[in-house]
């Protein structure tokens, strides 16, 4: 996943976009008690990743000692907390600096929770116009696309351009996405 550093390949996302994401989708998880999806996990812990002692809490309040509610409200906290460290000091570029060499493999389960995740707020944009969260529909996107090369590779010379407007690109995105979808056109 590329955080503010332009070095790695794939779609970029700023880190206080990520941590905004990441709170409204625990506020609404809080609200309405859904479990935290894997996908968001993920980009829960890339968001906390500069600060190790919010990163620590995080996987401490991940166990399965705490309650579904509780781990919310702990990934809240930590999500507002690392948000106003943000905007109280930027981030210094080199403290995240993320290394594509040794990545796993995209595991297929994540791949298909990142593509629904991504076609829900793809759809969710498109029918409010708010395109504040563009940058992470990209991420999750890119990521779901990690195991069908076809289409990952359609998605990036395709939807991830500076020159498309944001309602074209999750339009396209979209349509990639629900590809993949179809048992006739994944990979194995």
């Amino acid at each position: 996943m590329n955080i503010e550093n332009n070095n790695c390949s794939g779609p970029s996302v700023e880190r206080k976009i990520l941590l905004g994401y990441c709170l409204d989708q625990v506020d609404e998880s809080v609200r309405h008690r859904f479990r935290l999806g894997l996908s968001l996990q993920i980009l829960g812990y890339s968001a906390l990743h500069p600060y190790k002692d919010l990163l620590q809490q995080y996987e401490t309040v991940h166990l399965p000692c705490y309650s579904p509610f509780d781990r919310l409200r702990g990934y809240q906290r930590l999500f507002a907390e690392a948000l106003a460290r943000l905007e109280d000091a930027p981030i210094e570029e080199a403290e995240y600096n993320p290394s594509t060499s040794d990545a796993p493999p995209v595991i297929e389960g994540l791949s298909q929770e990142c593509v629904a995740a991504a076609r829900r707020d793809g759809l969710e944009m498109l029918d409010s116009h708010d395109f504040r969260f563009l940058s992470v529909f990209l991420i999750l996107s890119w990521i779901g696309l990690q195991s069908n090369r076809d289409a990952l590779q359609a998605f990036e010379r395709r939807c991830i351009s500076p020159d498309l407007e944001p309602a074209d690109q999750v339009t396209i995105g979209l349509e990639i996405l629900n590809g993949v979808s179809e048992p006739n056109q994944r990979e194995d």
